[in-house]
C-alpha cells in the first residue's frame, strides 16, 4: 500500500513521465547492485528520483550497506530518500528479525532495540555512514512514527 502510494507521488511530479517498482542499477561493472523501490527518470532516461521503503521491523543493518553505499557509488547527485517506519518510543513487543544474517552483529540486544527502535537505528546508521557525510547531501531520511511523519537528518 506505501509503494502504492510513493509511485502515485513520484508520477505526480513534473516531468516525471517513467516511474519504475524495483529498477535494478549496476554499479562498479556489475559487482554492486542499487536496486531501490521507485525509480523515477524523464522522457530522456535521465534519473530525477529514488525512493526506498522499509518496512516496520525492515528498517534496520541493511540500509547503509544495501542501499546508501550503493546509491553514492552510483549518483549522489540524484535526490534519495529513504522511508523508515520506526517508532520514537518504547515497543515492548518489536521484534528484531534476521539476526542470523543481515542483523547478526545486533542478535541479542532486543531489549535495547525495543527501548526506542528509531534512536537505536538512526544512530547506527549514523556511526555507519559518518564517513560518508560530505556524499550524502542529497539523502534523505523520513521516518513514520504513528501518525507522524518527519525528515530525520543524520548529519
Amino acid at each position: 500500500m506505501i509503494l502504492d502510494f510513493i509511485k502515485a507521488f513520484s508520477e505526480e511530479i513534473k516531468n516525471v513521465p517513467d516511474v519504475y517498482i524495483d529498477y535494478r542499477i549496476n554499479v562498479d561493472n556489475g559487482k554492486t547492485k542499487f536496486q531501490p523501490d521507485i525509480f523515477s527518470c524523464n522522457s530522456k532516461g535521465k534519473p530525477l528520483l529514488v525512493i526506498d521503503y522499509e518496512s516496520p521491523n525492515s528498517s534496520d543493518a541493511r540500509i547503509p550497506s544495501k542501499d546508501v553505499k550503493p546509491y553514492l557509488k552510483w549518483n549522489p547527485q540524484v535526490p534519495y530518500i529513504i522511508i523508515t517506519t520506526l517508532p520514537k518510543r518504547p515497543s515492548p513487543s518489536w521484534q528484531l528479525r534476521y539476526t542470523d544474517a543481515t542483523n547478526k552483529f545486533h542478535k541479542g540486544k532486543n531489549e535495547v532495540v525495543r527501548e526506542n527502535p528509531f534512536e537505536y537505528w538512526y544512530n547506527f546508521y549514523k556511526n555507519e555512514l559518518q564517513e560518508y557525510e560530505a556524499e550524502m547531501k542529497s539523502v534523505y531520511f523520513i521516518n513514520i512514527n504513528c501518525k507522524e511523519t518527519n525528515l530525520e537528518m543524520l548529519f
